[in-house]
């Protein structure tokens, strides 16, 4: 499917690609592209895929797709939903925007949140990186703005293309992979994941 799936190219608002509406572009990184896309329903949902620089990048389209297997390995309420997107003729994977705010966003626009909220997002955490780890899958890039808190209370863990699997995943040689003051400390001393 590699050789199959081009890439989307830069999406405007009001474009059909595979049958999604595409509303508007939410972020962009070096890493990936995220567009806020609809249903042939209404739905909201969010379209993940390469900018055009990676096109080329060895492992780069393996990497997003090995990124959709890994939440499809872990699927649950802690992670977001994937859609099978069977009509898919580009290289994308979608899954559902919740109502909500990541953990960054609420701490900026509110401050510090009560403890008891605190320990109830510490509670379910964990209970996700149990999900993750009982599947033999290391995230590698925990922070504020990874973590989802729905406007249903459930806390959701986001961003997997820094995921790790052993004897599937391989990693560059001599990288730090995540937010310098997220990685674990064992990792700046060359221990493998």
């Amino acid at each position: 499917q590699l050789q199959q799936w081009p890439l989307p190219g830069p999406l405007r608002g009001g474009q059909v690609i595979d049958g999604w509406g595409v509303e508007q572009l939410l972020a962009h990184s070096h890493q990936s592209l995220l567009y806020r896309v609809r249903d042939g329903q209404g739905h909201a949902w969010l379209l993940k895929t390469l900018p055009a620089a990676r096109e080329h990048e060895p492992g780069a389209a393996q990497g997003l797709l090995l990124e959709e297997w890994f939440l499809r390995r872990v699927a649950g309420r802690h992670f977001p939903e994937l859609h099978p997107a069977s009509q898919r003729q580009h290289l994308y994977y979608v899954m559902r925007e919740y109502p909500g705010q990541s953990l960054a966003a609420l701490q900026a626009e509110h401050g510090p949140l009560p403890l008891t909220q605190w320990l109830e997002i510490a509670r379910q955490l964990l209970h996700a990186v149990g999900v993750l780890h009982r599947r033999n899958v290391l995230h590698r890039d925990i922070k504020p703005e990874n973590l989802h808190l729905g406007s249903d209370g459930q806390l959701r863990l986001l961003d997997f293309g820094l995921a790790y699997c052993p004897g599937l995943s391989q990693d560059p040689l001599h990288t730090l992979p995540g937010t310098p003051s997220y990685i674990a400390p064992d990792a700046f001393e060359g221990l493998p994941p």
